[in-house]
């Protein structure tokens, strides 16, 4: 069956029937949805009419029954005076109409005063149309007190009562016209009555059940109380407020307000979920209203046969017309299975297979004509791709040589060097193609370690080539150089001769002394490091941007100096990591690497590195590499070193001779007291001694214009109990122990300027000294603690 869909043939057959089951359908739907509403329109229209023929039936009987009454009325007015005849004219009233189940005539109390106080003559029909008389006040009671004798007293000359249980028997439900009898002084002086049955007037009712399941009610509009209704437990039993509380019904309710109220409608509405057809109006002679309630599926009955029956017309058209356009399209489309069968062949590498003849000047000609055309450009663009091929091999495995040359430049062995066990580094290199611009390099000699990390402008074979060649030039240069400022400058004037392609490099890099962990660096234009504390968070470290290599021959780059120390380190990174670009465009940026670097603060450098990378891969999610990228990390952990030992503990602080440095003293001096538990006092002392010699070497060390480092370290010795501050510079030569002696007896006009600050750093320190060392300026202070 699959296998038959899938021809041609087959699907043209499916898509044309599908569009002619779908207007067809559409139009049904249409005209079901039209005939639907026409239908409820007629069922509607056809149910007001047969409701307003029953209550003119109904009120065409009431209205007998009035006349009736009236004719009586004329007649007792002729023999008032002959209370004896009353009866006969109350037996040819209930004889005269089949409908009235009783008769009576109620005189005024007293009117006839032979016959006692209270005369009245009744007529009752029984079931069996026998007549039962009632005389006088006998079995009738005070008469006086009944409300339809008090309203026709009251002036209320002809009227319908409200519904009543007969006393007589208490199954029958009644109706009574009351009309009255008044003399020439339009003085009322009798009240005749005329009883009739709710079933007899209510039967009439039947005539509204068009359908199997429909029913009527009628409702009196004064008490709401049901008048008629297909529950006879409910008639005069309930209203329809409580009725539909009780079914929890509020459409009953809103209804009833509307037919209590004498408005007249049809409608469709749900009645306890059933989904009906309602009509209603008001009798006006007796103040009830009628309503007939239909079941929208009957009405719709009929209408469901005719849509079945089209819908089968429909689907024999169907199955008709799918035999005749498949054999039709089946026909048509024979020239096609011919092309195909070459096709497959072509496809199978048979670019000569011959192709059917078509002589025919219609879209199978065009098509014949295409695949001829095919065929031809195939065998072409096969030769070409086998020559291209080719080259892309060739290409592919050149790169991968160039690839495997290029990572052979970059150290990739870890721990490096195995005699050095205070030294953890740890690399990692990923080129954005299979050849990048970014390198890392490091070496130990003489107890120093050398480092680089740089990025070349550009990406893949170009970049590749710049750094090999810087890379090689670092080698080389840094053999021979005796700072880091030397090395990028030699880099610097050798990249940029004959630079004519305006590629540049970004580089860090540094020397390292593993002895005393003082660091020299020179930056030129590259991402500045994070220095990572042993228990703080990380921070980038202030450098100077400097220009990058290649822009600019003979630049005057600048050196920078820091302090690593131990159990401390240095973590360098390409742009590669803080550029990297997520699916939303959002880069990683170095706020979040500088949170992630605090995390791994005490981590071996692998895994530092490895938690980056981790975090860098979750970032970018399914974001392809943009870029090269590089990451290089370092710790100095001397575990054998008295900076180790747990009764020393060495602080250091690098300074620019700006005066704004010493603003970093405090912080400093507080953290070497915390460390030592030393109190407010003390600490304030020391922070005075020491501040007073480090601006001393800040503003006067270096000639004015001149830019310089103050270096102070601090060692805490808690088995001496001993503070040892080393404050170094390399200005003009200063000994600050040699200035006289400030006298202070002496007024404050009097004495000489200068020098109090040396008296004063003499009185807080316990131990002062001095040493010049080649061009460095050595001042030691010693506290006791």
């Amino acid at each position: 069956m699959r296998k038959i869909f899938l021809s041609f043939s087959a699907r043209l057959t499916f898509y044309i029937l599908t569009l002619v089951f779908v207007i067809f359908g559409c139009i049904a739907l249409v005209f079901l949805s039209y005939a639907k509403e026409k239908e409820q329109q007629q069922a509607m229209l056809y149910m007001s009419e047969k409701q307003q023929n029953t209550i003119q039936k109904i009120d065409s009987e009431l209205s007998d029954v009035e006349m009736a009454i009236k004719i009586a009325a004329g007649e007792v007015d002729n023999m008032a005076a002959m209370p004896d005849s009353v009866m006969s004219i109350a037996k040819n009233v209930i004889n005269s109409n089949k409908l009235l189940k009783g008769v009576g005539i109620a005189f005024r109390p007293d009117f006839f005063p032979n016959k006692g106080r209270l005369f009245i003559e009744y007529i009752y029909k029984r079931s069996d149309n026998s007549l039962w008389f009632k005389h006088y006040g006998k079995g009738i009671g005070d008469y006086t007190e009944r409300s339809w004798y008090k309203r026709a007293m009251r002036g209320e000359h002809g009227f319908w009562t409200e519904p009543y249980v007969d006393n007589d028997n208490k199954s029958d439900f009644m109706v009574s016209y009351v009309y009255t009898c008044t003399d020439r002084n339009n003085r009322v002086y009798a009240v005749i009555f005329a009883d009739v049955t709710l079933e007899d007037l209510t039967d009439n009712l039947e005539a509204l059940r068009i359908y199997p399941n429909s029913y009527s009610f009628a409702l009196s509009n004064k008490t709401g109380k049901y008048v008629s209704h297909i529950s006879k437990d409910l008639v005069l039993a309930t209203n329809y407020k409580v009725r539909a509380k009780l079914i929890d019904c509020p459409e009953m309710n809103d209804i009833g307000n509307r037919m209590i109220t004498g408005e007249s409608g049809a409608m469709r509405t749900k009645i306890q979920n059933n989904d009906v057809l309602l009509c209603f109006s008001t009798l006006k002679r007796t103040g009830w209203s009628i309503c007939s309630v239909n079941r929208y599926s009957d009405v719709m009955a009929d209408l469901g046969s005719t849509t079945i029956y089209i819908f089968g017309i429909l689907v024999v058209g169907l199955v008709m017309l799918s035999i005749c356009i498949r054999q039709l399209v089946k026909y048509t489309s024979r020239p096609i299975k011919k092309l195909t069968e070459a096709a497959y062949q072509i496809a199978r590498g048979n670019f000569s297979a011959e192709l059917p003849e078509v002589y025919t000047k219609d879209d199978l000609k065009q098509l014949h004509d295409a695949f001829a055309n095919m065929q031809r450009s195939l065998k072409e663009h096969i030769e070409e791709l086998k020559i291209t091929t080719v080259a892309k091999e060739r290409i592919e495995s050149e790169l991968s040589i160039a690839h495997s040359i290029q990572m052979s430049l970059v150290p990739k062995i870890f721990s490096p060097f195995p005699d050095c066990e205070k030294l953890d580094l740890y690399a990692f290199l990923d080129p954005a193609k299979e050849v990048g611009g970014d390198f890392y390099d490091f070496f130990l000699s003489n107890g120093k370690l050398y480092f680089v990390i740089a990025d070349v402008s550009g990406k893949g074979i170009p970049a590749s080539l710049v750094m090999a060649i810087t890379r090689t030039l670092f080698r080389i240069i840094s053999n021979n150089a005796k700072s880091p400022v030397d090395i990028v400058s030699s880099l610097n004037n050798a990249i940029a001769k004959d630079n004519d392609t305006n590629m540049f490099v970004t580089m860090f890099t540094g020397i390292l002394d593993m002895n005393s962990g003082e660091l020299a660096f020179c930056n030129a234009g590259h991402n500045p490091p994070l220095i990572l504390h042993n228990n703080k968070d990380a921070e980038f470290l202030n450098v100077d941007r400097n220009l990058p290599l290649g822009v600019m021959e003979d630049f005057n780059f600048t050196e920078q100096k820091t302090i690593i120390n131990n159990h401390c380190g240095m973590f360098l990174y390409t742009d590669g990591l803080t550029e990297a670009e997520n699916e939303r465009k959002l880069m990683f940026g170095e706020e979040k690497l500088k949170e992630v670097m605090t995390r791994c603060n005490g981590l071996p450098a692998k895994e530092v590195i490895d938690d980056i990378n981790g975090e860098l891969k979750k970032f970018v999610g399914n974001a392809a590499q943009s870029d090269d990228l590089t990451m290089f990390c370092f710790y100095i952990n001397d575990n054998n070193s008295a900076a180790n030992d747990e009764d020393k503990q060495t602080f250091s602080l690098v300074m620019e001779n700006k005066i704004e440095e010493s603003a970093k003293l405090p912080s400093f001096i507080d953290e070497i007291g915390k460390h030592a538990k030393l109190n407010d006092e003390v600490t304030g002392a020391i922070n005075l001694a020491v501040e007073e010699a480090v601006v001393n070497s800040i503003m006067y060390a270096y000639p004015e214009g001149k830019e310089g480092e103050v270096k102070l370290t601090a060692t805490v010795d808690c088995k001496e109990n001993t503070i040892t501050f080393v404050l170094s510079d390399h200005g003009i030569e200063f000994n600050p122990l040699a200035a006289p002696e400030t006298d202070t007896t002496l007024g404050v006009e009097e004495r000489e300027i200068g020098g109090l600050g040396i008296f004063l750093v003499k009185q807080l320190m316990d131990r002062i000294d001095y040493k010049r060392n080649g061009d460095e300026n050595i001042l030691t202070m010693t506290k006791n603690i």
